[in-house]
């Protein structure tokens, strides 16, 4: 049944229920109002066979009307039903108006998930918030796409919060019947886990986000958390950085409130559950939906939290994400996309198949509890956190999995102690790839690669002073004699690397030892041999680097990035996405002309994207880059003035040769 949209600017109004499938014995409609009974003109109930007016009755200051039809001897497979309501002209705005069904009474049990009620405001929506179980008033809330929780009546769709006259009001949604809870079978059929069967009044072991939550599975009622976090120095951590000095709780089963009570948080550390009672608060709900009101003017970033009776639990976060913007940059400043704790390295195809890996990176400004977080595949849970296991801020965990983990490909998903995805990646094949990493090129980068220096238990990448200043890798003659790559210092002493190494997508570490003083250059080119005597082909290929599409990667001992260029990325790159799949760089390099490189400039500008920091150069190996300027108007036009002392006319254009691009002009010579 629908109650028509035009409800909200006319004074009548019509509802109609369609049942079908059913053996319906009887049935009563109701009618929940806040309307007086000398509000209403009149109002009716049809079916497809006779007209039945409405028995009023008056309870708890609202309007109750009831009807009912046995339909025992019906041969009919569907009824249509009309409600019709006229209103008296002296109704004033905002009375609510809720019309249900009860005493269904069928040969097929129906529970309320079946049935959603219509619902409207008379005349018009309210100005000023009301808990009354129309939610007209939250016309934008927040929502929460991330449908991850397989009990829809705790699977929170949608919610928001607002503050007003001295009052906050707070909404949440769920996929379908609020607060529905369960049945509890008997213990001789099924005796329920013993880490869930938690009495109501015990508090010993309840969190959100960190340990089990308090289920009240006794009794069989769904709860809803409002965690509040007006003052970030103390509170319950509800979630990772939000301390919690508040709390709402609403209990209820059937889509009915039983207890609604506000808490105020008694604990000694962020991890005590320890909470006072503040008493009752006002709440209403309809079918899907909940709406809250506190007396409130502090402000505050709500926390919404629902768990089930039998222990299913969901959230709304991305109200915590958006207020708080709490978390940290990576070791490579802005590139990094990831902003929770992710899938960093994986490493599937080792010498030995016991020594495979995976590593987690946590990029907020927090340290994480990692107990009862799981890491799951195709085949199920393949690693559990244990008691004491965390992550560091800024810092990486290595999970072993020995002989777990598939040479083909698969994906992998990291969920948290509540259930909760973290993160979710896919590698792609390792059968001919023995000893190589699923690496992100950077700490939390979006980027994938197949690297050759595993990192595990170190960060993926690490910046320093010293960066790729200068690549020549499009010689102007037989490649690739005349390549160099060039190094230079930033900062303001002499630095010496030792046993660091650069690369490309041939995967062949080139290593070396060198002293560069401060701001100044150190090169490697292709008549040179790296610590190992491999010469400059053998670790970057016949041809050397690529005349278009390659990287090339300094990095130190432990074989982390220090400095990374791309360039004329495209999607056959070896750069993948985390559903491993081969991707084009967004910040790549542009390509240069033959005889021409790349180099940043000025010498060591470093903003992490290389697509401004690298300009095409004239080849400068070991001196300071000059860039090569494009003009415009280097190309003359059909006629041009020429400029004389005294005199100017204009003068034929004579026939010269147009080559198809712009001539090019060194910025250092000045235009005339």
């Amino acid at each position: 049944y629908d109650l028509r949209s035009d409800f909200l600017t006319r004074n009548s109004t019509r509802s109609e229920l369609l049942a079908s499938g059913l053996s319906i014995n009887s049935i009563s409609f109701i009618l929940y109002s806040t309307l007086h009974d000398n509000e209403i003109a009149s109002s009716e109930l049809h079916s497809d066979a006779s007209a039945v007016d409405f028995c009023a009755n008056i309870e708890g200051g609202r309007l109750f009307f009831t009807t009912e039809e046995d339909l025992t001897d019906s041969v009919v497979s569907e009824w249509r039903y009309t409600l019709s309501i006229t209103l008296a002209r002296t109704v004033t705005n905002g009375h609510a108006l809720v019309i249900g069904l009860s005493n269904i009474e069928t040969t097929v049990d129906i529970t309320p998930s079946h049935l959603e009620l219509a619902q409207a405001y008379a005349v018009s929506i309210p100005e000023n918030p009301v808990i009354d179980g129309i939610f007209s008033e939250w016309d934008d809330p927040l929502s929460d796409s991330n449908l991850d929780c397989s009990d829809n009546s705790i699977n929170i769709v949608s919610f928001d919060s607002m503050q007003f006259n001295g009052n906050a009001y707070f909404y949440t949604e769920v996929e379908s019947n609020m607060l529905a809870g369960g049945s509890i079978l008997s213990a001789n059929v099924m005796k329920l886990p013993q880490s869930r069967h938690i009495s109501r009044d015990q508090f010993s072991v309840p969190s959100t986000f960190q340990t089990e939550l308090p289920l009240p599975i006794d009794t069989g009622e769904d709860t809803l958390f409002i965690f509040l976090d007006t003052d970030p120095s103390k509170g319950y951590e509800s979630y990772p950085d939000h301390f919690s000095d508040l709390m709402i709780e609403i209990q209820g089963r059937s889509n009915k409130v039983i207890s609604a009570l506000q808490y105020s948080f008694t604990g000694n550390s962020s991890t005590d559950w320890s909470w006072s009672s503040l008493g009752n608060v006002s709440c209403a709900i309809t079918g899907d939906g909940i709406e809250i009101g506190i007396p409130m003017d502090t402000p505050f970033t709500p926390h919404f939290h629902m768990v089930s009776w039998d222990g299913n639990q969901d959230r709304g976060i991305s109200q915590i994400e958006n207020d708080k913007k709490n978390y940290s940059v990576n070791s490579q400043g802005t590139r990094g996309d990831e902003t929770d704790v992710c899938l960093n390295e994986i490493f599937p195809n080792p010498e030995l198949e016991t020594q495979e890996w995976a590593e987690l990176y946590n990029p907020t400004e927090n340290g994480i509890d990692l107990e009862n977080w799981i890491l799951t595949d195709e085949s199920g849970t393949i690693w559990t956190g244990g008691v004491g296991e965390e992550i560091v801020l800024g810092g990486v965990f290595q999970i072993s999995l020995n002989n777990k983990l598939k040479n083909t490909g698969e994906w992998l998903m990291l969920k948290d102690d509540l259930g909760i995805t973290r993160d979710e990646v896919t590698y792609p094949t390792y059968s001919s790839y023995e000893g190589l990493s699923y690496a992100r090129i950077h700490d939390g980068s979006e980027y994938f690669e197949r690297d050759p220096t595993p990192t595990g238990g170190k960060i993926n990448a690490q910046s320093g002073v010293i960066t790729l200043n200068e690549i020549y890798y499009d010689v102007t003659g037989t490649e690739p004699e005349g390549e160099f790559i060039e190094l230079y210092n930033n900062g303001t002493s002499s630095i010496t690397v030792t046993g660091w190494s650069l690369r490309n997508d041939d995967r062949t570490p080139f290593d070396f030892t060198t002293t560069i003083n401060s701001e100044d250059f150190f090169a490697i080119d292709s008549e040179d041999t790296d610590l190992d005597s491999q010469s400059y082909t053998d670790c970057f290929g016949i041809y050397g680097l690529a005349g278009s599409e390659d990287f090339v990667v300094l990095e130190n001992a432990d074989g982390q990035a220090v400095d990374r260029i791309t360039y004329a990325s495209s999607v056959t790159s070896d750069y993948f996405d985390d559903g491993g799949t081969s991707v084009a760089y967004a910040l790549s390099a542009s390509d240069v002309d033959e005889g021409n490189t790349l180099g940043r400039y000025p010498d060591g500008t470093d903003s992490d994207d290389e697509s401004q920091d690298f300009q095409e150069c004239t080849a400068s190996k070991g001196l300071t880059n000059t860039r090569i300027v494009e003009y415009a108007h280097a190309i003359l036009p059909i006629s041009f003035i020429m400029v004389t002392f005294g005199v100017v006319r204009k003068k034929p254009f004579q026939k010269r040769r147009r080559t198809k691009r712009l001539r090019k002009m060194k910025d250092r010579t000045p235009w005339r």
